[in-house]
């Protein structure tokens, strides 16, 4: 798979971004059924899409959803959460 006098430079080599995940979404009457611990509750869910040329900033279109979905105000700054586009937006 790998050559033995291969390289890795910055073009080739895993970014910050790889890696793996996993989450276990269920109702609460499931978990407690399985006596499992309920950490978090969903409370909304928004999508949004965006030309490919406009790549990362679809994020912030679902942000927007959300917040006036929930009646909620955006923390300040977003930037670690959307870092493409997500300053503070008309309507939020």
């Amino acid at each position: 798979m790998f050559a033995r006098e291969g390289t890795v430079t910055a073009g080739n080599a895993s970014g910050i971004n790889d890696g793996g995940a996993a989450i276990v979404l269920a109702r609460e009457s499931a978990a407690r059924n399985l006596g499992l611990p309920g950490l978090v509750t969903l409370e909304a869910v928004a999508t949004a899409a965006m030309e490919p040329e406009l790549m990362g900033y679809a994020p912030a279109l679902a942000l927007g959803k959300l917040f006036k979905q929930t009646g909620t105000v955006p923390p300040q700054p977003l930037g670690p959460v959307c870092p493409h586009g997500c300053e503070r937006r008309p309507g939020w």
